[in-house]
């Protein structure tokens, strides 16, 4: 080592460790930067999209709640209207005086019509109890007391000719002897008429001894006492006995959902109203409102997605005894996964059993939770809390409802899901951040290289240059002995740099001369210095390609023949360059290739794309040109020898008998046709379509065997792009 490389090296050796300094300490101040502003803005949005989602829910839950309000002040509006309608006054004067004469008649019932009453109850009434996994009660309890019910209850019930469901149909009791035959004939058209418009599930009638004389739907509650038997602990015995005495006249009451074991044990709201004639009570009208109602516009018919809840998000009533008023999202989407989630819970086994009975979570399910305790305390709840299914969510709850039904409305999501906007932006930050890392670190490195530049750049651009890099230059470093020593390497780099272009260019026309006649395999092997390259034996597949008419003919304008005829030679080369095809030979109109060479296999598919695509490159060239050509090919695939075969002389050529075969078939083919030979159909198989021809002689008048290819089976030819 000389003197003055040894006195370089501590030099260099500083210069080095200033350089990594510089860089540390920009790429830390930077990162510092980076992570402070990533942290704040993270907070400032995670809190911006929380209460994005807040609003959301709160927005749906009080549409929710206007729907609710409105609905329930619709129906109070209506019920009092029907209580202080003529027809309605009329109807339930004459059923009260038709039942009051039943009332009075002996032995209505003969023991044959009793006993099928009493099977009714027996088998159908308690049923519903049996199917919800309750034991029914005993039969005197359920039976209606009054003989004047049970005959009324076996001429439109037991023995109505129409299903549980359609018995509205009924408008004649052919078996009913008494006034009330005619009294139903007459009002009971009217009153389903006034169910249908006002869409309630049915319309009832009571009289001043709480007995049920008209209802539309005729269930069990028909000629039912509400003191005595089933309807005696019922929600319309609650409605009619313990509210409407203490209404206000022209008002109506409703009654919270509850079990009504008429319509089939399923969760039922009534609102009903007392009827006057002349300033004097005379009964009570009452409608029922099944769940189906309220479940339609707490779950949006189960459109939850359209309407802002996402995948897990869902909006449900609850009631004053802290149960469900409408079904949850997760029972009605996948029952099983809501009972696993349930069992989780730790809720009972039979609670689980009821609502899979009932086939609901109204009035079962309980939803004893912070935000619904906050609700029914008046306050509106919103934030992170967990469900009814112990799992976190982000909730919002408000109570809902009149003087006579108090409820919250609760509209959550699931805590993962109402994060998963923080969380997606999470994730955009930290990989803004993995790609600012480099970055910044580059850019450190940049600059800290930038600072101590001026001391090295000589002798890194002499080391380039020894290294064979002759595009290095030594910056400008001023009037000085490194910018003299630079500007000379520059000079000495530049000529070195020219004259290398020169042999470049040189090899460059040599090699563009060679492809021109050979193929690119051929030439590599003629530069790595190989000149024995006679009989190269090879298997492939050969296309004679022929395309005669207007491109040749004397009559067309020569300049406008030799354009369309460069257009097809440098379309054929694009397609054989795309399926990896050697050009054999193009002169004039003849054109032959090679698939193939080089390779295992016989490339028969890739010559049979290539011939698909040129004869339609062809047909779209002369009809776009308005020209008239006659083109046809042939293919022909087996050994072939190929090579070049005088090593003074550049002379390329295939030969064997697929070259021979291919150009007769070519020969013999007719316009737009491509044949193939038998070889050749069995590389391509079953996957292309080939058609059979007959009538085929060579020049010698001898017969051939070949098919016409017409295309591949799956869709178009997609290797080559334009075709």
């Amino acid at each position: 080592m000389t003197a003055a490389t040894q006195a370089n090296q501590p030099k260099r050796k500083g210069r080095h460790s200033l350089r990594r300094k510089l860089a540390t300490t920009m790429i830390l101040v930077a990162l510092t930067s980076v992570a402070v502003l990533g942290v704040l803005n993270y907070i400032q949005v995670r809190d911006l999209l929380t209460e994005q989602v807040e609003e959301q829910l709160t927005i749906q839950g009080q549409a929710r709640a206007r729907a609710i309000s409105k609905g329930l002040q619709d129906i109070e509006d209506d019920v009092t209207v029907l209580a202080r309608d003529a027809a309605v006054k009329q109807a339930l004067v004459a059923f009260s005086a038709a039942y009051r004469d039943l009332l009075g008649q002996p032995q209505l019932l003969e023991p044959a019509e009793t006993a099928a009453v009493e099977d009714f109850y027996r088998e159908t009434v308690a049923q519903v109890y049996t199917d919800k996994g309750v034991d029914p009660p005993p039969l005197a309890d359920m039976l209606p007391t009054a003989e004047a019910s049970q005959y009324l209850q076996y001429h439109y019930i037991v023995s109505n000719p129409f299903a549980a469901g359609e018995r509205d149909e009924l408008i004649t009791a052919e078996g009913d002897t008494s006034a009330y035959r005619l009294t139903h004939e007459e009002h009971h058209p009217v009153m389903r008429q006034v169910r249908d418009n006002l869409r309630f599930g049915d319309l009832l009638l009571i009289d001043l001894d709480t007995t049920v004389v008209y209802t539309v739907e005729k269930r069990i509650d028909f000629a039912a006492n509400l003191t005595t038997g089933l309807g005696s602990d019922s929600a319309l015995a609650r409605a009619i006995i313990e509210k409407i005495t203490a209404a206000p006249l022209g008002t109506a009451v409703l009654n919270d959902f509850d079990f009504y074991v008429p319509k089939d044990g399923a969760p039922v709201m009534f609102a009903a109203a007392s009827v006057r004639n002349e300033g004097e009570p005379i009964g009570a009208v009452a409608v029922t409102i099944p769940i189906e109602g309220l479940n339609d516009i707490m779950t949006a018919q189960g459109q939850w997605q359209d309407t802002g809840f996402g995948s897990t998000g869902e909006s449900y009533v609850v009631g004053s005894d802290l149960t469900m008023r409408s079904d949850a999202r997760l029972w009605l989407e996948d029952p099983e996964a809501f009972a696993a989630e349930f069992a989780a819970a730790g809720y009972p086994a039979e609670l689980a059993a009821f609502i899979a009975a009932f086939d609901s979570t109204v009035l079962l399910q309980p939803v004893d939770t912070e935000a619904v305790d906050a609700a029914f305390d008046g306050d509106t709840f919103i934030g992170s809390t967990t469900n009814y299914l112990n799992q976190r969510t982000l909730t919002v709850a408000e109570q809902v409802g009149f003087e006579d039904v108090a409820w919250v409305i609760v509209s959550d999501v699931a805590w993962s899901e109402a994060k998963e906007a923080v969380n997606d932006y999470t994730r955009r930050l930290l990989i803004t951040a993995a790609i600012l890392l480099p970055i910044v670190g580059l850019l450190g490195l940049l600059l800290a290289d930038r600072m101590t530049r001026p001391v090295d750049p000589v002798v890194a651009a002499a080391a380039d240059v020894a290294a064979g890099d002759l595009t290095t230059e030594v910056p400008d470093l001023g009037r000085n002995e490194y910018g003299d020593v630079g500007r000379r390497i520059n000079t000495f780099t530049a000529d070195l740099h020219a004259q290398h272009e020169a042999l470049m260019e040189e090899a460059h026309e040599v090699g563009k001369l060679l492809r021109s006649a050979l193929p690119d395999r051929i030439v590599r092997r003629l530069r790595e210095g190989d000149r024995q390259l006679e009989d190269l034996a090879d298997t492939a597949t050969v296309i004679a390609l022929t395309a005669t008419g207007s491109l040749v003919d004397a009559g067309v304008d020569q300049d406008w023949a030799t354009q369309l005829g460069t257009r097809l030679s440098a379309q054929l080369e694009t397609y054989a360059e795309d399926l990896d095809i050697e050009r054999v030979r193009s002169a004039g109109s003849s054109h032959i290739f090679a698939a193939g060479l080089g390779d295992p296999d016989v490339a028969a598919e890739a010559a049979a794309e290539f011939a698909l695509a040129a004869c339609a490159f062809i047909e779209d060239m002369t009809e776009e040109a308005n020209v008239d050509v006659t083109y046809h090919a042939g293919l022909s695939s087996g050994s072939v020898i190929a090579g070049m075969f005088s090593a003074s002389q550049i002379t390329y050529g295939v030969f064997g008998d697929p070259p021979r075969n291919a150009m007769a078939l070519d020969s013999i083919a007719g316009r737009a046709q491509i044949l193939v030979d038998a070889s050749t159909a069995a590389e391509l198989g079953s996957d292309w379509i080939l058609e059979r021809t007959s009538d085929l002689v060579d020049l010698r008048g001898e017969p051939v065997t070949a098919q016409v290819l017409v295309g591949r089976r799956r869709g178009q030819i997609e290797s080559i792009e334009g075709t």
